[in-house]
């Protein structure tokens, strides 16, 4: 059973298809909500096990559109760059989801009396409970999200990697990627040998510097480390773009040898 249900995000629109009881959104509608390019080549980014493609309908008559899953629609929020991403996620799971599951079923038979009563009180234990058990699978999920995509939401060098690797088909390592981020103007080595992110890099977005610490062994104070270089959501972003056309005119192989 289907049922296309439209929201409204800030005046843009985002479409909702019910696929036996379970929700997808219209990729095409994300991405547009949050400025990603190239839709096409978003969807193909994305494993098949969370997206689809659905006939639906449009002005222009019946469509074969892609859609997401649930988990795939958290996929391609964390791919935004958009400050409203948050807000954008939030709003998901605060109101569409919501939403869409308040009934729990479709066609139920028209009832009245104690009937409906006795429905009502079974069908709000069952929303209850699902929805409680849902919360309890999403949080984490949601929380890693928001995570990544807060102000001081980051990744490591090795993190970066693997997103750049399972996600843009770039089969780097943390070596690699570190050795082509110091040839081309990322980080920097100082007198002291230590990795550090060129300023201009911390002014686009792109870099942080993250302050580490540790107990002293022996006085058990605390120490403050050197500063790790840290890759924001820009930044991978920007990777994956810049190591993509390197790799597409074979200036480079980023993906060959060592990948450690």
């Amino acid at each position: 059973m289907t049922d296309l249900t439209p929201f409204d995000f800030d005046g843009q629109a985002v479409r909702v298809v019910t696929i036996d009881g379970e929700p997808w959104f219209v990729l095409a509608d994300l991405a547009r909500v949050l400025d990603i390019a190239a839709p096409g080549r978003l969807a193909a980014r994305l494993d098949e096990g969370v997206r689809q493609t659905h006939t639906l309908p449009t002005p222009g008559g019946p469509q074969n559109l892609a859609v997401v899953s649930e988990a795939g629609m958290y996929e391609v929020v964390i791919r935004s760059d958009k400050p409203d991403a948050v807000r954008f996620r939030r709003w998901i799971t605060s109101d569409v989801l919501p939403a869409i599951r308040k009934t729990g079923a479709y066609g139920t038979p028209a009832l009245n009396g104690p009937e409906l009563l006795a429905h009502a009180v079974i069908e709000a234990h069952a929303l209850i409970a699902a929805n409680e058990a849902k919360i309890l699978a999403l949080t984490p999920r949601a929380e890693a999200f928001d995570a990544f995509l807060s102000t001081s939401g980051d990744l490591s060098v090795n993190e970066a990697a693997k997103i750049l690797s399972r996600d843009n088909g770039i089969l780097t390592g943390e070596k690699r990627l570190r050795a082509w981020m110091q040839a081309n103007g990322w980080i920097y080595r100082n007198e002291a040998d230590e990795p550090r992110a060129y300023q201009r890099r911390v002014d686009q977005g792109a870099l942080a510097e993250r302050a580490r610490w540790h107990h002293h062994p022996e006085t058990g104070e605390r120490v403050i480390d050197t500063p790790q270089v840290r890759v924001t959501a820009k930044g991978v972003e920007a990777l994956a773009k810049s190591l993509t056309k390197v790799v597409d005119r074979g200036e480079l192989d980023v993906t060959g040898g060592d990948a450690a």
